[in-house]
């Protein structure tokens, strides 16, 4: 598993070895968890009920994480050491990060690095995600596959699976958030051979204030329904698929490694979904390799994973 655990404002908790399946808590697909739209899943606006299951995600074994998970979005549990999704999940992206000193850390499928305009004039700010989190974090040799539920797609730009389902909503609840304290901090970096300067955006805090606001809705009006769903997160490193090829040569398992490797690359099922890019790699702006030479946090020598 990762060495490190924190940076860039998120915070990866191991809660242990990949199990072989893994049920979703019922209310995590009840009626009360599902979202409403209009025509765009990237702008659902309501969910059926106000209330907001915590137990969709894995649990940490640490009671006082287990109870800020649940209000703090930058916390993200993941399984380790695990090779593959649990039965009845697929593959939805990938980020590895490979051995030896120049080796780049590359993503696939739902954990694709996409490549932005060149925003080193500052005219563009890059907020940070969970890849980014992955990509710094990752020890080499290491990859981390993120899984859905094998019912479920995901789109660009969707942070959650999704599954469309046959309901007919007559009432909606929209949480309104309080805008999320930030800093933009401006960096130098090097792009080929010359310096120029990019904006972060750093977040200051993680607990967000929030209202909600009930809506009816008349029986004229259409709405898309889906059923929502996290993903998971599951770590390997080379030992972890050793260990699977052996136990698969003494009848330990049905699955070899090379199944195992293509779902963790993201080449098999995450390749048929519907996300933006297949494949990319840090450093990667406008085809430009960007190293950082400033760190913009405290203790660290690097903070961003291109």
């Amino acid at each position: 598993m990762p060495t490190s655990t924190s940076t860039i404002g998120w915070t990866l908790a191991n809660v242990g070895p990949a199990p072989t399946t893994y049920p979703a808590a019922p209310s995590c697909t009840a009626a009360s968890s599902l979202i409403l739209d209009w025509q765009n899943l990237r702008e659902s606006q309501w969910g059926v009920s106000c209330g907001v299951p915590d137990d969709c995600w894995p649990q940490p074994t640490d009671s006082a994480l287990k109870d800020e998970i649940k209000t703090n979005p930058l916390i993200v549990p993941f399984y380790s050491p695990g090779v593959a999704c649990p039965t009845g999940w697929q593959a939805i992206g990938s980020i590895a990060h490979p051995t030896g000193p120049s080796a780049r850390v590359t993503s696939s499928g739902y954990l694709s690095v996409y490549e932005y305009e060149d925003f080193s004039n500052g005219d563009w700010i890059y907020g940070y995600h969970i890849r980014d989190a992955f990509g710094v974090l990752l020890d080499p040799g290491e990859t981390v596959i993120a899984c859905c539920p094998s019912s479920f797609f995901v789109e660009e730009y969707l942070t959650v699976c999704v599954s469309a389902v046959p309901y007919t909503p007559s009432t909606g609840c929209e949480t309104r958030w309080s805008e999320r304290p930030v800093d933009i901090s401006t960096t130098p970096v090097i792009i080929n051979g010359t310096t120029s300067t990019v904006q972060l955006l750093m977040p200051l805090t993680s607990h967000l204030p929030s209202t909600t606001v009930e809506t009816t809705f008349s029986s004229t009006e259409h709405l898309l329904v889906h059923s929502q769903m996290g993903p998971i997160y599951i770590v390997h490193q080379p030992s972890d698929l050793e260990g699977t090829a052996s136990a698969s040569a003494t009848g330990g398992s049905d699955q070899d490694s090379t199944s195992n490797e293509a779902e963790s690359t993201g080449t098999n099922a995450a390749s048929a979904l519907r996300v933006g890019h297949s494949q990319s790699g840090w450093g990667q702006i406008a085809g430009l390799a960007v190293v950082l030479i400033l760190s913009l946090l405290s203790g660290m020598a690097l903070v961003l994973p291109w």
